[in-house]
């Protein structure tokens, strides 16, 4: 799946894998994204460890696969700085103070 067009990932590719629990569709999805290059993403690990509302406190048996990967796409352009990973707080403090810092810096991560 190419990153979305107007993120600081465009052009990269990531590879997602959705598992389907027994319990489908009363329990989430599980979803394991793997990105081409390191990622500067207050939300997304090191180890490529999601924080999505849609996966969690926000889940819905009426949620489809296709939403999940709409949802991961929106995310990657629009990063939530409110609610990032621990090890991802700093990543978060830079996206609030200067997106464009932000951007840049993740542009250059990625290669």
């Amino acid at each position: 799946m190419a990153e979305p067009a107007g993120s600081p990932y465009e052009g990269h590719e990531f590879d997602v894998s959705i598992i389907f629990p027994p319990q489908y569709p009363h329990s989430s999805l599980r979803i394991v994204v793997t990105f081409d290059s390191n990622l500067f993403h207050p939300n997304i690990t090191e180890s490529c460890a999601i924080r999505l509302a849609i996966l969690h406190e926000s889940w819905s048996p009426c949620i489809t696969h296709v939403d999940v990967v709409k949802a991961i796409l929106a995310f990657l352009c629009t990063p939530n700085a409110d609610a990032p990973y621990l090890e991802c707080e700093g990543v978060a403090l830079i996206y609030k103070r200067n997106p464009q810092r932000f951007a840049k810096y993740a542009r250059k991560i990625m290669g």
